[in-house]
């Protein structure tokens, strides 16, 4: 019988692990899955989204990096001096949806890295005055914390804030209610206006161009896009997931259902 080093490694091993792919999400960009990911050197090329295959073109030197999180390949994404992005095309119309990122934004203050990009849905050229789309961003300096943005206003806003740390945020949306919740913490809420999402394209990273405050400075580990609102049981297993999957198990709070154990299939 094969010995494991964790529970996880076990669950993993005997097919009774819990994973996104579950969900049936559009889009999933895991940088730790090396079948999707075509790098020259530590540069990568071009990505694959884990679930049905959807492709992203790179722009700018997009690098992997096993530096930040237990040694397993993350996406460096760097808008300091130049624009950094991986860019999908990808359509739909709908009310519904939820957005995953775990991430981390290393930028500290102001300039073109303020609002990392985490998420970037629109329909056109970037442009968030109407509710074709929205973005996920990560603030940073006197605008920490996780947000989305949509039809020129903040509808919901990470607790508690963060500011150059790794991060696992999910944000549902569903009528004209937003949540968002980070690190398996209390659900926060928000109100949006209740038009339908009509976008056609995904941004990972940065929008279109040199805009003061879109570029993303950090590290994307694993994004998912999911076509429907998740239901709080959902979001329960996601985060635990993530954080087993990616060693932030310490990440979840304490009485967290999953804090001991990974989410299983079938519970």
């Amino acid at each position: 019988m094969p010995r494991f080093s964790s529970i996880y490694d076990r669950a993993k091993h005997q097919r009774q692990l819990w994973t996104p792919a579950l969900l049936r999400p559009s889009i999933r960009v895991k940088s730790n899955a090396a079948e999707t990911i075509t790098v020259s050197g530590d540069v990568v090329t071009s990505v694959t989204g884990l679930s049905n295959g959807v492709p992203f073109s790179v722009t700018g030197s997009v690098k992997l990096d096993t530096s930040q999180l237990n040694g397993k390949p993350t996406l460096r994404i760097d808008n300091t001096s130049a624009n950094q992005f991986l860019t999908a095309a990808y359509s739909y119309a709908g009310n519904e949806i939820t957005l995953i990122s775990l991430h981390r934004n290393a930028a500290t203050s102001g300039g073109r890295t303020a609002y990392g990009r985490l998420f970037s849905l629109y329909r056109g050229s970037p442009d968030y005055s109407g509710t074709d789309g929205g973005i996920l961003t990560y603030g940073v300096g006197g605008v920490n914390g996780v947000r989305f943005y949509r039809n020129l206003a903040t509808t919901v806003t990470s607790s508690p804030t963060i500011n150059d740390v790794w991060g696992c945020a999910v944000l549902t949306r569903s009528g004209t209610g937003v949540t968002m919740a980070l690190d398996g913490g209390s659900r926060v809420s928000g109100t949006t206006a209740s038009d339908n999402f009509n976008f056609a394209t995904v941004r990972i990273g940065n929008d279109d161009g040199p805009r003061e405050d879109s570029g993303l400075n950090g590290y994307i580990a694993e994004n998912i896009l999911i076509t429907r609102a998740i239901t709080q049981e959902e979001e329960n297993k996601l985060f635990g997931y993530l954080a087993w999957e990616w060693g932030r198990v310490t990440s979840l709070p304490a009485r967290h259902r999953f804090r001991n154990r990974p989410p299983l299939i079938g519970e």
